[in-house]
Parts: C-alpha cells; structure tokens; sequence
C-alpha cells in the first residue's frame, strides 16, 4: 500500500503550478480532510511542501527532488525527523508514478518522474512501459479521438496488476520481467538467490 503521504506529494505535483485546497487533495485519495490534514502536515514539517494560504498546499523544490528521487514518505503522527531520500533509478520512480496515477502515457510519467535534464529519459520509460505490458501489468487504452492538428495517437495504458512498492525489474536479457513482490502463485519461479518471480515479456 503506498503511504497516504506520497499520494498527496504525487497530487501536489500534478498540480505543481497552483496551490491545492484541502478539499481537493482528500477528494483525490478518498480520505477524511482531518487525515489528510495530518499527512500534509507533515510534508510541510518536512519541507515537500507550503501553505501558501490557509487550506491550500503547493510542492517546494525540495519536495520535486524527492518525488522523482524516489524518496518515501511516511505519514501519520511522525516525530517531525527528516531523513534522507533514497535515489532510485527512473524505472523505479516510473513504477511509482504509475501505481498512483493508474491509467498515463509515457509524458505524463516522464514529466512526474524524470529528473532535470535527465537524458533518454522518455525512451527509457517507453521501454519499460512495453515490457511492463507484455509481461501483463499494463493494459493499452483505446486511442482518444485527436483534433486536425494533433492527428497522432498518443498511446496509453492502465495498470492493472499492481504488485507493490519494489519495481518490477527488466533482466538483461529483455525478455523476462523480474517481480520481487510476487512470491509463488503467478509467475515462473525465479533463480533460489532471488527472491520473486519471473515473467516473460519478449
């Protein structure tokens, strides 16, 4: 389950231009505006985020760099410390963003979870998304009609095996998607010095 207050930071970074009322962001992750007040509480304990006005929130710098580091933030009642965000690799933070947006095309995980000038990073997360959707975690949507002067389709897809918190990995032979959350039911089962299971994708 992934912690209330990485959703609300997630929220807060889709809406990175503007503030965000209370209302919304407890509209958004289906909690009470009490619990959600506590979890923003503590992202501006933190300094992820800003209370510009009273009842509205908006993401600091330092809560950009930890969402696309891979940071984790824990909410609830927290004895106000700061610890350092792990970095994690993009197909890390490709994965988280997918869990918490569920249905995205490769920009909208690009723009949330690629760092600044991060190079090859929309073909990067476009390889994994491919991987990830032969392997069965994502399903392709249906093109949206396009206006005449954006005649492309842009593809998209929805996730519809969520596993959990550990990124599935794409081994090196491209052809198998290593899922360290899965352990014995679904997938074949994977080499004794890894835990998980393995998942054919090429």
């Amino acid at each position: 389950m992934i912690p209330l207050a990485e959703k609300l930071l997630y929220k807060l970074r889709l809406d990175s231009e503007k503030s965000v009322s209370l209302e919304d962001a407890a509209r958004f992750v289906e909690r009470s505006k009490s619990r959600v007040c506590q979890s923003l509480s503590v992202l501006v304990r933190r300094g992820l985020a800003e209370k510009p006005d009273r009842g509205h929130y908006r993401i600091t710098k330092a809560g950009i760099e930890c969402f696309k580091s891979g940071g984790r933030v824990r909410s609830g009642l927290h004895d106000g410390s700061q610890g350092r965000p792990r970095r994690g690799s993009l197909r890390e933070r490709v994965w988280k963003a997918a869990r918490m947006a569920r249905k995205f095309s490769v920009g909208d995980l690009v723009e949330i979870a690629a760092k600044e000038g991060e190079k090859s990073a929309a073909r990067g997360a476009h390889r994994y998304l491919l991987a990830l959707e032969r392997a069965g975690y994502l399903k392709r949507l249906k093109n949206e009609p396009q206006s005449a002067s954006n005649w492309r389709p842009v593809p998209r897809w929805a996730l519809i095996r969520d596993t959990g918190p550990l990124h599935p990995l794409l081994l090196k032979d491209s052809k198998t998607v290593h899922d360290r959350n899965v352990q014995g039911g679904t997938g074949k089962p994977a080499r004794p010095a890894i835990k998980g299971e393995d998942f054919p994708c090429g």
